[in-house]
């Protein structure tokens, strides 16, 4: 799978799981998060933005991070 369109599933699911979290009710408290890794190397992942709720989360709000930079 190409590395863009592998992000972009991730990107998809990741904000899925956001969405469901909200709808099971796990979304009420400061600061939590979730992320997923992009690259092989696992030094690029994907972060929701801070104060950014839960049921809204949409795949093109969530950052993209490189541990080595």
């Amino acid at each position: 799978m190409a590395q863009a369109s592998r992000e972009s599933r991730i990107r998809i699911d990741l904000a899925a799981a956001f969405r469901w979290a909200a709808r099971l009710g796990m979304h009420e408290s400061i600061a939590n998060h979730f992320s997923a890794v992009v690259g092989d190397d696992g030094s690029r992942f994907l972060l929701n933005p801070v104060g950014a709720h839960f049921s809204r989360i949409r795949a093109s709000d969530l950052l993209l991070l490189d541990a080595t930079q």
